[in-house]
């Protein structure tokens, strides 16, 4: 054997591992192994909890969700249902009927305040006479003498003079309730022959009628 062979098998014998350094190298690429999947398995467990809160949270928050939208539906059902019966041609033609009631009563009562107003009238006209013209009365000669006449009857005047214009206020108040009543049926009126013609295009088109609702109620409330 030559001295060149023989260093080239020490040289094959250095590098080639000897059995033991080999099993020694798979154990500890399995205890790696090993770890890694420790790790993961944390990993793992750490993104099932996350995605388990978020689906609790999901859950609680599609609750709650659903919860809020559920008020909000009725509370709009119930705004729809009071916005139809304003709106409603029936409730307008009540309403006008109403109306003219009460401008009707008011129409009386001012007629019967302006009855005992003029009879308040009449009996200081009437007093008044039979002080300056009576049978057994001194006529006043002048004006000095009709004044002192009617402040010497003032305590009969003033009562009499006070219900006369407490009668004719009222009667005053009463005629403008009654021109207040009427312009409001007037309203009504007017608002019933529009919401049956509304009521006649909502079979057609109800966004359009719904439009006209508000721009008719905007209108009432102006």
């Amino acid at each position: 054997m030559t001295q060149q062979e023989s260093v080239d098998l020490d040289s094959e014998k250095k590098s080639s591992p000897s059995p033991g350094n080999a099993d020694l190298s798979a154990a500890d690429i399995l205890d790696q192994m090993r770890e890694i999947l420790g790790q993961v398995e944390v990993v793992r467990k750490q993104i099932d909890n996350v995605v388990a809160g978020a689906q609790t949270a999901k859950d609680a928050l599609t609750s709650d969700l659903g919860t809020f939208i559920a008020g909000k539906k009725k509370e709009l059902k119930k705004i729809r249902k009071g916005y139809d019966m304003v709106v409603s041609a029936a409730t307008a033609k009540k309403l006008g009927q109403q109306y003219d009631q009460k401008a009707e009563d008011e129409r009386g009562r001012s007629k019967w305040h302006a009855t005992f107003f003029y009879f308040a009238l009449a009996g200081i006209v009437a007093w008044s006479y039979h002080l300056i013209f009576g049978a057994g009365n001194e006529t006043p000669k002048n004006a000095v003498s009709l004044g002192l006449v009617l402040l010497r009857n003032l305590p009969i005047y003033a009562p009499v003079i006070w219900f006369a214009c407490y009668k004719n206020h009222l009667a005053n108040v009463s005629k403008r309730l009654a021109e207040t009543y009427a312009h409001k049926s007037l309203m009504a009126k007017t608002f019933t022959g529009m919401a049956e013609q509304i009521r006649e295009i909502a079979e057609t088109d109800a966004s359009l009628a719904g439009e006209l609702k508000h721009k008719m109620l905007e209108a009432l409330i102006r």
